[in-house]
């Protein structure tokens, strides 16, 4: 692996003590160098944990939410959506308006991994052979309205602070044909003052 900036090292010594708690840090870096390269001799890819684990420090999947018919105000932060069903990702619904929402909570940490000050992004994306179109609301306000050719990353939050709730309801209207939930995850990007799980990922995978 190629000598890195000490700022960057240093950034990188952090992400591997939230990764290896109980190793001495110069036996957590001969780990996940030893995991990548073993990954990587292997004729076909193998999944490999240490670049499992930093993945699911910068994205986490929102896999499950809570769905209805058409309803009014489907933002309404007194709404109680518990006695709905849920959809799963890769879930059809029949052509129609269906509204969708879900709590997402901002954990201390993932994996040891602080998320204070963190730009939180959420990914969604809804397919079908028809139109459909969707409004998306993070906590009573309007985040996103278009058709699903316009679908894009949602910015929850510049700042993310341990413990902070969204309340997201959504409503997509597929009115042609029947549609899909294709994806669904929460994003994580840290501050500029913490190291970067992603970059330490890319420099593992380089080596």
């Amino acid at each position: 692996m190629q000598n890195l900036p000490r700022h960057r090292s240093q950034g990188f010594d952090m992400i591997l003590a939230s990764l290896f708690p109980r190793l001495p840090l110069c036996l957590a870096l001969l780990v996940a160098i030893s995991f990548s390269g073993f990954a990587s001799a292997q004729t076909a890819p193998a999944p490999d944990p240490v670049l499992d684990r930093l993945a699911t420090l910068t994205a986490q999947p929102l896999p499950e939410w809570r769905y209805h018919e058409d309803i009014a105000h489907p933002e309404t932060a007194a709404l109680d959506e518990s006695s709905w069903p849920a959809m799963k990702v890769h879930d059809k619904w029949p052509h129609g308006v269906h509204v969708f929402r879900k709590t997402i909570e901002v954990p201390a940490t993932i994996d040891g991994y602080a998320t204070q000050g963190s730009r939180l992004t959420l990914d969604l994306f809804f397919t079908s052979p028809g139109k459909i179109v969707i409004t998306v609301f993070s906590n009573g306000s309007m985040v996103f309205r278009g058709d699903d050719d316009q679908q894009q990353l949602l910015a929850l939050t510049e700042n993310a602070q341990p413990g902070q709730k969204f309340v997201v309801a959504i409503r997509a209207d597929a009115t042609e044909a029947e549609a899909e939930l294709s994806r669904s995850q929460l994003l994580i990007e840290p501050p500029a003052s913490r190291p970067d799980p992603t970059f330490l990922r890319a420099e593992i995978l380089s080596a």
